[in-house]
């Protein structure tokens, strides 16, 4: 019989990815980035076909995308090899060579929106202030420029407009457990949560009309919830939590007068809407664990991008049938049954302090013994069940690998994520000595057979435990 060769480690990194995605106006066009041929390059699909077809040949990575509401052309923030230095360019819908719009060559742009006339380009760059950023309006027929809103005392980036345009949203960000929320208008500065202190942050808002916005924060709260702020009354109110959750995105849609939100509890997201002259918030069952972008077409149509442990990222569009999967990335070669989703433990620390963590325990066929701990990075940041190329093959070819959570992580709450601030090297490492212990006291590891490796902070954290913890690594 033909034997044929097991999946080796490149099938696992020839994987496709998809970095942002925007549809049409009329839903005739989705445009996204992704690497069809191992560079990316913005492709699109004229729905409902899902074959896509290429817009550009730039080969660059793109991070945001805008289409114009009148549907003549698309603005794309695109980088160099890699530098995370965005400069802004238009392309019309049926692509070819990206024309300049905003260039400063070593500065980024980012978060372009236009008008809805499409004559005015909205922006946040540091090409006149790197410290603190400014954000601008670009006249795109008079070739004029103007700061909107300039950063004082933290950066700052511009999120959005009212509907006539008369005031604008923008977000100070201090420290990733502190950031504000402002609005602009005429000349004053209006600060959207009560008081600036006890620290806290704001992760979402939206202008829902001239005098109404909705924003996600964890004022006075562990967790962050949905609150109303108005402007006229200049009152600040909470609308909805949820137990242990975090609400981390927010899109308004404007023809159900509703909004979509997302919220992050430990490992997974939660999709939910929230009518507006109701009051009431209905969860929706999302095809995938983590959800990455949410984009609203003007008739209402919800799509996403989101991944799960064994799928990588795809994009979904919600109908009255349920979803639609638009696209089909999976690992080259390897059905996604072979893949392995991890188990969600919780064990306990050094101090007791509850740590949620990651298992994954290969097929018992494949199984070696070994057992791979990986400190995540960040460190303010959260290992998730999200597909990873490297977790994959690794677990695919026979090692366990168990990703704490430990103290600082996101998605446990604001207590959780600020514990590790001033104790950079204690706590965290000692978090994940209990859960190599915790796993040698399970059957799930031999103290012989630990390895370890780690990337950014996770390569710190591995580096120091095994000069403080050689006896196990």
């Amino acid at each position: 019989m033909l034997q044929l060769p097991k999946p080796d480690v490149e099938q696992f990194f020839q994987t496709y990815g998809i970095e942002t995605f925007i549809v049409s106006p009329d839903e005739s066009q989705l445009v996204f980035s992704t690497n069809f041929n191992g560079k990316y390059n913005l492709w699109a699909m004229d729905l409902p076909n899902t074959f896509p077809y290429p817009l550009t040949f730039h080969n660059q990575s793109c991070h945001q995308l805008a289409y114009d509401k009148k549907g003549d052309f698309i603005i794309a923030v695109v980088d160099e090899d890699g530098d995370e230095n965005g400069q802004v360019y238009a392309t019309p819908p049926q692509g070819g060579t990206l024309k300049p719009v905003r260039q400063a060559e070593g500065f980024r742009h980012d978060f372009p929106f236009l008008s809805d006339d499409g004559k005015r380009l909205y922006y946040t760059s540091n090409k006149d202030d790197e410290a603190f950023m400014k954000g601008y309006c670009y006249d795109l027929e008079t070739d004029t420029e103007e700061v909107v809103v300039h950063g004082e005392d933290a950066p700052i980036v511009l999120l959005d407009k009212s509907p006539e345009e008369k005031s604008f949203l923008y977000q100070k960000f201090f420290a990733n457990t502190y950031s504000l929320a402002y609005v602009q208008q005429e000349d004053e500065d209006i600060l959207l949560t009560p008081t600036a202190e006890p620290q806290h942050t704001v992760s979402g808002s939206v202008f829902v009309s001239e005098r109404e916005i909705y924003l996600l924060t964890n004022f006075e709260s562990d967790f962050s919830y949905l609150a109303k702020f108005d402007l006229e009354e200049k009152e600040f109110e909470k609308v909805v939590e949820l137990e242990k959750e975090d609400f981390s995105q927010i899109k308004y849609d404007s023809s159900t007068h509703s909004l979509y939100m997302v919220t992050e509890k430990g490992v997974q997201d939660y999709l939910y809407n929230y009518k507006i002259s109701t009051g009431e918030l209905g969860k929706i069952n999302a095809p995938v664990c983590i959800i990455d972008q949410l984009v609203i077409a003007e008739s209402g149509n919800l799509y996403i991008r989101g991944d799960s442990s064994t799928i990588p990222a795809n994009l979904y569009k919600l109908t009255k049938e349920g979803w639609i999967t638009l696209t089909n990335y999976g690992v080259p070669g390897v059905k996604e049954e072979e893949l392995i989703a991890p188990e969600v433990v919780t064990y306990a620390s050094f101090d007791d302090l509850p740590i949620e963590a990651l298992l994954f325990r290969p097929k018992p066929e494949n199984d070696n013994g070994h057992v791979i701990l990986w400190p995540h990075g960040g460190p303010q940041f959260a290992e998730r069940d999200s597909f990873r190329s490297l977790f994959s093959f690794l677990v695919y070819r026979g090692y366990s690998l168990f990703a704490p959570n430990f103290r600082g992580s996101t998605g446990y709450g604001m207590k959780f994520t600020k514990m590790i601030e001033g104790d950079w090297g204690h706590g965290p490492r000692l978090d994940n000595i209990a859960g190599v212990e915790w796993l040698i006291k399970k059957g799930y590891a031999s103290r012989d057979k630990v390895l370890l490796m780690g990337g950014s902070y996770g390569g710190y954290m591995s580096m120091l435990l095994h000069g403080r913890h050689p006896e196990y690594f």
